[in-house]
């Protein structure tokens, strides 16, 4: 997060720094992915009950360059929003990331 001399956090700034220049890796192209990414991307749409060629967001098609995190990345998400992890424990985790990373 960028904070001004002030203590004041900019956002637009933060967000120019971010996303103003284009993603740092580029996406794969949804009609065209390797094999073992196609497979991650059928496989994270079957534990969210999508239909296998829906739609798929650029984040998760930048992911997918890598399929391996991908599917961890994948893991942790699902793990938080279901309830493996009790409500008061997914919180600190939630909290101390963002704490951590500054968002």
């Amino acid at each position: 997060m960028i904070v001004e001399p002030s203590g004041d956090r900019n956002i637009d700034k933060r967000m120019e720094q971010v996303v103003g220049q284009g993603p740092r890796i580029e996406p794969l192209d949804e009609k065209s992915l390797p094999p073992e990414a196609e497979a991650a991307a059928i496989e994270i749409r079957a534990a969210f009950g999508l239909p296998e060629n829906g739609f798929m967001p650029e984040s998760f098609r930048m992911m997918l360059v890598h399929p391996e995190l991908f599917r961890g990345q994948m893991a942790i998400g699902i793990a938080l929003a279901s309830s493996a992890i009790p409500p008061r424990e997914r919180e600190l985790a939630l909290r101390y990331t963002l704490k951590t990373f500054d968002f």
